[in-house]
């Protein structure tokens, strides 16, 4: 057991460290270059740079960590990301920034898919791979590690910005994340080869796969990958255009870190418990949600009150938390019943996509007017009200 604790702990570090540092520089962007002076458009682009590269190193590196190793994956991709950083703390030129952050996104492609393959290996260890409450522990504590980091992220950015006002200073900070970040892969060591054999889907426990299997249902893959790209899309485009609106409005620039800690709070605790629901009863749910959204941008974009932001900011997690959900158990489902692994690589492209275009296409909207980009969010979460309303039949459970 202790032979387990070492591997699997700097696999926690690990993940917490690398979303607490993406989260962090992903609201630190569009403040930054917004108090410098540059249009939403360029900053939407500044923004989408990492995730533009990500999209195809993420199907590029997939099976990389297996042939490569997973250490020398995470020391090579983990030590680039340090490096790039480094570079930019000295400048913050949006043509030199955006080059780095593209070249971040090819070593963030080979991060991920080596930290999952080392959950899987360890999933399958003699001394996991037949006990399912620790490997229910494991995945468990796994997915609290990552999901923490960037809910850690935002209060801590929250209390620094509070008592000294540089948005700086979160750049320096998310250095600190990635160094530390370096020192957990220099120590991780390489899970042991299994050699009783290997489950098809170990990163799915049991309990979780028996509950999907135990509904009857049957529907076309674009339906997920839709209902993925709106959660994408939206959360990526709210968390850009706010700090925007929250400038001019002159809000207090911790204030902006504090929301968003609100909203990532509310998403984290209403993923864990609607990851508990049948499909049946989320596709029911979706509808509401993005009635509950349509109201919810219409209002950010009317609104100037810190108060009403707030509360609005809790309902927005609330809401997409169910639409995250629900794509999620349907890829999962196909995967299963087609005893494959293949549609967890669609999902996270289609992720990918969703947070690339987010910023681009509202930093263009806001660029033309600020509240008219929350307006554009109105009216999109309308039109995919409208067509889930059109495709939920289509899922037959």
């Amino acid at each position: 057991m202790k032979d387990l604790n070492y591997r699997f702990f700097p696999v926690l570090i690990l993940g917490f460290l690398r979303v607490a540092n993406a989260t962090s520089i992903s609201l630190a962007i569009p403040l930054y270059y917004y108090q410098a002076g540059y249009p939403p458009d360029l900053i939407g682009l500044i923004s989408s740079a990492l995730t533009f590269t990500y999209i195809f190193s993420t199907l590029a590196f997939k099976n990389t960590p297996d042939r490569l190793g997973k250490k020398k994956s995470l020391i090579i991709s983990v030590g680039a990301m340090f490096l790039i950083q480094t570079v930019f703390q000295f400048s913050l030129d949006p043509p030199l920034f955006s080059i780095l952050r593209m070249i971040e996104g090819i070593f963030l492609g080979l991060f991920w898919p080596a930290l999952g393959s080392s959950i899987s290996s360890i999933s399958v260890m003699n001394e996991v791979q037949y006990n399912d409450l620790l490997k229910d522990k494991l995945m468990k504590n796994y997915s609290l590690s990552w999901n923490f980091g960037g809910i850690f992220s935002f209060f801590l950015g929250t209390i620094v910005l509070f008592v000294i006002s540089d948005i700086n200073l979160i750049f320096d900070i998310t250095l600190i994340f990635l160094g530390i970040a370096f020192i957990a892969a220099l120590i991780f060591e390489e899970p042991k080869n299994n050699v009783e054999g290997k489950e098809e889907f170990p990163l799915l426990d049991k309990k979780k796969i028996s509950n999907l299997t135990r509904e009857y249902i049957k529907f076309p893959l674009y339906i997920p990958l839709f209902i993925l790209i709106i959660y994408a899309f939206l959360t990526n485009a709210h968390t850009f255009i706010y700090p925007l609106k929250s400038e001019a409005l002159g809000f207090l620039l911790f204030t902006n870190y504090f929301l968003t800690f609100i909203l990532s709070t509310s998403r984290f605790i209403f993923t864990a418990k609607f990851m508990t629901f049948s499909i049946k009863l989320l596709k029911k749910f979706v509808i509401s949600s993005l009635g509950i959204l349509i109201t919810a941008f219409l209002l950010m974009g009317l609104s100037q009150n810190l108060i009403i932001f707030g509360i609005l900011f809790g309902i927005i997690g609330f809401s997409l938390s169910i639409l995250y959900c629900l794509s999620f158990k349907l890829t999962m489902f196909k995967n299963i019943s087609q005893n494959t692994s293949k549609y967890s690589s669609y999902f996270e492209s289609t992720l990918g996509f969703g947070f690339f275009l987010g910023p681009i296409v509202s930093g263009f909207v806001a660029s033309i007017n600020i509240d008219f980009a929350y307006f554009f969010l109105t009216i999109l979460s309308m039109s995919a009200f409208i067509v889930f309303i059109i495709l939920k039949n289509k899922i037959e459970s």
